[in-house]
């Protein structure tokens, strides 16, 4: 849903009411300030840092190479969006195992078509709104 989750941060004090962050070294976040999180290990640091774009080295590329000639598990991808799928494929996805339709809706410029179309009071506003959502 484009929003990254790091549970488990015991040893952070949060001040609700200033709106702070305090962290082990003391070091204190206000709102608005920028951190990075590292999905696979679970840091978070101050500030933004470089990222890179992730990709297929040729190493990587020999090992999986490998891989391919002994496995028998077909490698599948959980999607929502097209980008997603477009990402899975590129490195080597072979197919979607799960994906949920309504999170295409969930960007700002089409959540209030998909509300409209759930909270609708009688089938014509549904269809309008269902009309709505087959455009996008």
């Amino acid at each position: 849903m484009g929003k990254t989750c790091v549970c488990g941060c015991s040893e952070i004090v949060i001040d609700e009411h200033h709106k702070t962050v305090k962290l082990l070294n003391g070091d204190v976040l206000k709102e608005q300030d920028w951190i990075s999180i590292d999905g696979t290990t679970g840091k978070v640091y101050k500030g933004k840092v470089d990222l890179i774009e992730a990709e297929i080295t040729s190493d990587l590329a020999e090992i999986l190479k490998w891989a391919d000639e002994i496995r028998t598990l077909k490698i599948r991808t959980n999607s929502d969006t097209k980008k997603d799928c477009e990402t899975a494929l590129k490195f080597g996805c072979e197919g979607i195992g799960l994906t949920r339709s309504e999170h295409q809706f969930f960007e700002k410029t089409k959540i209030k078509a998909m509300r409209k179309m759930i909270l609708a009071k009688d089938d014509k506003m549904r269809a309008t709104a269902l009309i709505e959502l087959k455009e996008m």
